[in-house]
């Protein structure tokens, strides 16, 4: 009589269980492909095709590499043997009767979406036949990691004009020790000297840079939710870890320092150093940024250097060719070119600059060719 009761509620209780564990696998199921169809993973950006870690940089360019339609038709990518973005390699010293530039930056300078010919640095070169132009841009980097890349290859070159741009983005990251899942080195002041801090870097796991792509659909699980509600108030998501405030005292005065071993430099190899502010879209109309702007400016002329604003003139731009000169929508399977300058965005920068620097009389007495104007936006094409 047991048996009879037993067997058959022991079936029905585990019946039951394996009713709930499947359900709860198919919910489980379920939530992950909602999830993942609410926040799609990022997509990777176009410096993985053709940049490896570094130990002292956190990432660098692969010599040698040719990518035909890298962003899309027409717009191929070379890097040449010595990891700068160019159809040819640099000698030494620069040919006879040219003027070499080299220009360090961000991804704005690499020129993120077009070919090699359609970047500013590349403009500018053209503009005069006497200016040979480097462009030492690259995706990714703040201006830390633009100063430390300079120290460590842009010297190998001889050159008479070293532009340095960034955009205010370039600044954030200067706080970060971590940049997509990627790790970095970034600067500290002892004693008044800037030094690199957060080195060697260790090579990051291949998930890493993976997780980082899926961080958003992650996020939407309720299982993660469950572990960041049990770590930290509910609804509340995890800060991003600064190593110093954004726009904060810390990285004006590392800026400060940063140019004064710049200028130090430049002074002894003869060098005519700038420093050049870069617009993006936002800035047109926003002004949330004119405060930190000018407190660079300030620490970077008080070390004797130049500083070349575009902003200003950016600014008296008619409102309607405003689109026109900045990437609107990402390229497909590439994140991070909305936002970056289109061809036509780099021949007006590269016409801006060029004014600029013809400006400055010791630019001047490197005896080039007159100033033309930027001429009209009409012409360049995506």
């Amino acid at each position: 009589m047991f048996r009879k009761i037993v067997f058959p509620l022991g079936f029905i209780i585990i019946s039951c269980l394996v009713t709930l564990a499947l359900f709860a696998l198919v919910e489980g199921s379920a939530s992950i492909y909602l999830a993942f169809k609410k926040v799609p993973p990022a997509a990777k950006v176009a410096e993985s095709a053709h940049s490896e870690f570094d130990s002292a940089l956190g990432w660098i360019n692969l010599p040698d590499v040719e990518r035909k339609d890298h962003y899309g038709p027409g717009n191929h990518l070379k890097i040449n043997a010595q990891g700068f973005r160019a159809d040819k390699d640099y000698t030494k010293a620069p040919p006879q009767g040219k003027t070499r530039i080299v220009c360090s930056g961000d991804s704005f300078t690499m020129g993120y979406g077009v070919n090699n010919q359609k970047t500013w640095p590349a403009f500018l070169e053209q503009k005069d036949p006497r200016l040979e132009v480097v462009n030492m841009g690259q995706g990714g980097y703040g201006v830390d990691q633009s100063f430390l890349w300079y120290k460590k290859d842009g010297l190998k070159l001889k050159h008479q004009v070293h532009l340095f741009a960034f955009f205010v983005g370039d600044f954030h990251r200067m706080s970060l020790e971590e940049f997509n899942g990627y790790p970095k080195p970034y600067l500290a002041l002892d004693k008044g000297q800037v030094i690199p801090a957060n080195l060697p870097l260790s090579e990051p796991s291949s998930w890493r840079p993976c997780l980082a792509r899926y961080a958003g659909a992650l996020r939407e699980l309720k299982v993660v939710a469950l572990f960041q509600e049990a770590g930290s108030r509910p609804g509340k998501r995890k800060p991003l870890k600064l190593v110093y405030p954004m726009q904060g005292e810390e990285i004006v005065r590392i800026t400060g320092g940063l140019f004064r071993e710049l200028e130090q430099i430049s002074r002894q190899k003869d060098i005519t150093l700038a420093a050049l502010w870069l617009p993006f879209e936002r800035e047109y109309r926003n002004p949330r940024y004119d405060h930190f702007r000018k407190q660079i400016k300030r620490v970077v002329e008080a070390q004797g250097v130049r500083f070349l604003d575009l902003v200003p003139d950016f600014r008296k731009l008619p409102a309607d060719q405003l689109k026109s000169l900045f990437i609107q929508h990402d390229i497909k399977n590439y994140v991070g070119s909305k936002g970056h300058y289109t061809a036509k965005g780099n021949r007006y920068m590269a016409g801006l600059i060029y004014e600029k620097l013809n400006a400055m009389p010791e630019f001047k007495a490197l005896s080039l060719a007159p100033f033309s104007k930027p001429g009209p936006l009409a012409g360049a094409r995506q």
